[in-house]
């Protein structure tokens, strides 16, 4: 005994440290980031950087398959790790390292097998994620319940998927975040309030699974013109009060500027903060006529056209219907501004010029 710590004692620091670093160090499979095999068939050693005579030994395993006219496949480490015990693997062993997940890419080759020798993978339904396991997971399969949920609220609202983004309560993001190895879910989607609420139901042999009620918020990734600084009511729009910016909207909300063309000289109808999007309603028409103005009226009668002047005795923008005094007859009747200084009026008979006032 005397003669062992003796020994230890005389061991330096780094000494020890390369000792236990020895025995602790295991065989390892580093799994790459991408790969290329002419398939159909994936081994090991296509997708990873093998240590040790016990990874090398399972060089050859098979831990993918290339269905029929498949040029691409995403393989989890998760899955990886199934298969290969599957062939034996022992884990006690053997450590699995590197990436998540490995894209392996189908590169052709005279020499590849047909495709049709491949085995047939199990069927999925669209939307699912696949029940079996020991399939590999395309890479056009959602692999989370927020995945699954997005590509269908992408079809039943007709916005691109990749400019969604959805929110959840906290108690609901890590079962939508949750990778679905080995599980289905069925998803119901129904408008709630200003968002929605999705009733997720576990494919399972199970008779008393309980639905689970997520309530969610949707909102749509768009490039919008802002507010750079604050406005206040009455300002006048100009290029440096503005700028564009990506927002994340509510899908109701709809109908803002994304340029400065759209809106330049406009004026400000209500005060917006620094970085708030501009809508048609945050914005006052410009008045074309003015109380005082001589206008230039148009009269249509039947299919005839009579022009005259008058005088406004209202402020309106293009649209507006003001009132107008005949310079000729004084009499007061109503036009539609059409422009500039400029109203139309519609009178089906004779040149009717108004209820005097």
């Amino acid at each position: 005994m005397s003669t062992t710590r003796s020994t230890t004692r005389c061991l330096t620091p780094l000494a020890i440290m390369l000792l236990v670093t020895t025995f602790a160090v295991a065989d390892s499979i580093r799994l790459h980031r991408s790969a290329e095999s002419a398939g159909p068939e994936i081994r090991l050693a296509d997708v990873a950087e093998l240590d040790g005579t016990a990874a090398v030994r399972l060089a050859d395993a098979t831990v993918a398959t290339f269905s029929s006219g498949q040029m691409s496949i995403e393989l989890s480490a998760e899955l990886l790790r199934q298969n290969l015990t599957e062939s034996g693997a022992n884990w006690a062993d053997l450590s699995l390292m590197g990436f998540a997940s490995v894209i392996v890419e189908r590169i052709e080759s005279a020499e590849t097998e047909s495709f049709q020798q491949a085995p047939l993978p199990v069927a999925v339904e669209p939307g699912m994620a696949a029940s079996n396991p020991d399939q590999p997971i395309s890479v056009g399969t959602p692999r989370t319940l927020r995945q699954q949920i997005l590509r269908q609220l992408s079809q039943q609202t007709g916005v691109d998927l990749q400019d969604l983004v959805l929110h959840a309560d906290p108690r609901d993001r890590s079962l939508l975040d949750r990778p679905l190895f080995g599980e289905r879910y069925a998803i119901e989607l129904g408008p709630q309030g200003a968002g929605y609420v999705a009733i997720l139901s576990r494919v399972s042999a199970a008779i008393d699974e309980t639905p689970r009620r997520a309530r969610l918020r949707v909102f749509r990734k768009d490039q919008v013109l802002v507010a750079r600084t604050p406005l206040r009511r009455g300002d006048v729009l100009r290029a440096r009060d503005l700028e564009v910016r990506s927002l994340e909207l509510p899908l109701d909300q709809t109908g803002y500027y994304r340029s400065f063309d759209q809106v330049g000289g406009l004026l400000i109808g209500r005060s917006i903060g620094a970085g708030e999007p501009i809508a048609p309603s945050d914005l006052l028409a410009e008045e074309v006529v003015k109380r005082g103005d001589l206008i230039h009226v148009t009269c249509v009668i039947g299919s005839m056209q009579v022009r005259t002047i008058a005088t406004a005795r209202d402020n309106g923008a293009i649209g507006d219907t003001v009132a107008l005094r005949s310079n000729s007859s004084g009499r007061t009747f109503y036009g539609v501004v059409t422009g500039d200084r400029q109203a139309r009026v519609d009178t089906p008979g004779i040149l009717a010029m108004g209820d005097s006032r």
